[in-house]
């Protein structure tokens, strides 16, 4: 990839020490404007095709979002320096979605607008120190007003001649990752907003229905606070440890049904290389959250995880990159799983998931996309129930479907795409899952 872009003296240095970093990241982390005004660079800089990053942008990530070409306010004392302009932008998205059937009662096309409205604080504070703070309209879970979303505060600074360490707070366990292929910024970067209700069983007829599942490291997400270290060493090996715990605004005491009971621990190491022209990472992750059920019982949630991206240069500025993921969870409840009104029937479950993927970039006007997702696990006729007492065949995780994306960029920073999902199997089911497939065209725009 070509990253042709001219820095001034300051940013040349302050870049040089930057670069003693990585390579790797996606998400909406990044993805704003704000570090384009604060860096005085455009958003190719930093970005293949939003919201994916260069190796520039994850090097900027890692140094703590503080690289700055903006004129800056500093006491003689050394106890201030801030930029002197506001580190603010706004993003937008607006759809419209067709299922593969109307469900009843319902509409077809379904148009939001906005689908998304997100204001964010993003950049420099201090010295070592910057921000990504989301705060997203609450509409979109069918609340209201706006609500706190993705965000991470930084500390980052640097030790002998290729080495970074940093502090991370941050409220969703892998969003601070600069990797493609965590669970917080992996592939696709927009979801049709689908809900697990209306869903259609064997038969032709809708429930409600379990979602698509997930593991609990992905879905601890705005709900959950956490502080960590990581380091970067000689520009190639990764690691961090961050500890977690419950997170509810407006109360001074944790509810007790779906807390975390202590502290969750979350580890994630990776290696990177660069073979010639092109750019492997591979690495792991691993959680383990222990959950309060509500009945005075603790289920016990471990998660292990291995990810692999792969970018490739093609020709001109064009640029494939693969990704890959795999997760492990198992599930103990131990005597709660038979209680009465416990959420599992076993005493313990599993579940397994794989992601593949591939984006073809060519250069930073257009993308095509094609990923592949497959959940199996552990039948659970209470876990993976169907509404009105009524369960699946077999009450099974299984779930798998492709989803294949187009996206144009007139500018920059404005995307317009297609997105389509297709259902093989859903939650144990192959019969009627083309009901819920999905096409959806929407626009982003981010200023």
């Amino acid at each position: 990839m070509k990253q042709n872009f001219k820095l001034n003296k300051l940013s040349l240095a302050i870049t040089s020490a930057a670069t003693l970093a990585t390579l790797g990241f996606s998400g909406q982390a990044l993805a704003v404007p704000s570090y384009a005004r604060q860096t005085g660079l455009a958003c190719e800089a930093c970005h293949s095709v939003f919201p994916e990053l260069t190796a520039f942008g994850r090097t900027f990530k890692l140094n703590g979002y503080t690289l700055t070409g903006l004129r800056q306010i500093t006491a003689s004392d050394n106890e201030l320096k801030i930029n002197a302009g506001a580190p603010l932008s706004v993003m937008l998205q607006a759809s419209v979605s067709n299922e593969g059937k109307r469900p009843p009662g319902g509409q077809n096309n379904n148009t939001e607008f906005p689908r998304q409205l997100s204001f964010f604080y993003a950049g420099e504070i201090s010295p070592h120190m910057g921000t990504f703070i989301q705060v997203t309209n609450a509409q979109k879970d069918g609340g209201t007003g706006f609500g706190i979303d993705n965000s991470d505060v930084r500390y980052a600074n640097h030790y002998g001649t290729d080495n970074i360490w940093g502090l991370t707070l941050n409220n969703n366990p892998s969003v601070q990752d600069v990797w493609n292929d965590s669970p917080a910024w992996g592939y696709p970067f927009i979801h049709s907003g689908e809900k697990p209700f209306d869903r259609y069983l064997p038969d032709g007829t809708t429930k409600n229905a379990p979602g698509v599942p997930d593991i609990m490291l992905d879905s601890l997400g705005q709900a959950a606070a956490g502080l960590g270290a990581y380091t970067m060493i000689n520009n190639a090996w990764y690691a961090e440890l961050s500890f977690y715990r419950s997170a509810n605004m407006g109360t001074l005491v944790e509810p007790v049904a779906g807390s975390i009971n202590g502290l969750a621990p979350y580890v994630r190491i990776a290696w990177q290389h660069n073979f010639g022209d092109i750019y492997w990472e591979i690495g792991g992750f691993g959680m383990q959250t222990q959950e309060l059920d509500g009945n005075g019982n603790e289920n016990v949630y471990k998660d292990l995880g291995l990810d692999s991206q792969l970018e490739i240069p093609v020709a001109g500025n064009d640029l494939l990159t693969l990704h890959a993921r795999y997760a492990h969870e198992t599930q103990d409840y131990g005597t709660s799983g038979a209680a009465a009104g416990a959420s599992a029937s076993n005493s313990s479950d599993t579940l397994k998931g794989y992601h593949l993927d591939g984006i073809y970039h060519f250069g930073h006007a257009a993308d095509v996309a094609l990923g592949w997702d497959d959940w199996t696990g552990t039948s659970d006729a209470t876990l993976y129930a169907w509404g009105n007492g009524t369960t699946n065949v077999g009450g099974s995780p299984d779930t798998s479907y492709w989803t294949a994306q187009a996206e144009y960029l007139p500018w920059e920073n404005v995307k317009l795409g297609l997105q389509y999902r297709a259902y093989t199997k859903y939650v144990g089911s192959t019969s009627s899952v083309s009901n819920d497939n999905y096409l959806m065209a929407y626009g982003w725009f981010a200023w």
